[in-house]
């Protein structure tokens, strides 16, 4: 996988969209993983994993791999959620921020989490989700049919 360096980052995140894959990870009990972001865009914002996709790697390879990254979790990738276009007014790199997303659903055996690189997690029951949430995060929820499967 390649890795860019981030004074080249920084210009694409100024200069045009990022491609990210974002992953609505659920369990056999009707619950869904979301972590608290550490840092911008949606810094302190509930959210789903996910990030960057790298160059020469599928979608779902990076669904997986993201999921293993960030939470250290196993998952079985079951559909694309959809594609979507999330739009910040900063990043890290202090610039607006243009993703495109394309958001799984993927399932993991146990929400035990081993690894994870944000602030603080947390299990949230897909029935909890309201309207305080981000509306990229309930428009996700929705589109993955989640809530209608308990």
């Amino acid at each position: 996988m390649n890795y860019i360096e981030e004074e080249l980052y920084s210009r694409f995140v100024e200069l045009m969209p990022i491609t990210c894959i974002d992953v609505l990870i659920h369990d056999d009990e009707g619950r869904i993983l979301l972590v608290k972001r550490n840092q911008e865009p949606a810094k302190d914002k509930w959210w789903v994993i996910g990030g960057r996709l790298l160059k020469d790697e599928t979608m779902l390879e990076g669904a997986v791999r993201k999921a293993k990254e960030e939470v250290g979790l196993d998952v079985k990738v079951e559909k694309i959620i959809g594609v979507y276009d999330e739009f910040f007014n900063t990043s890290i790199q202090g610039y607006p921020t243009h993703t495109v997303c394309i958001a799984f659903l993927a399932k993991a055996d146990n929400l035990l989490l081993t690894d994870v690189d944000y602030t603080c997690y947390g299990f949230k029951l897909v029935s909890s989700i309201d309207d305080s949430y981000d509306p990229y995060l309930l428009r996700v929820v929705k589109d993955s049919g989640i809530l209608e499967r308990k």
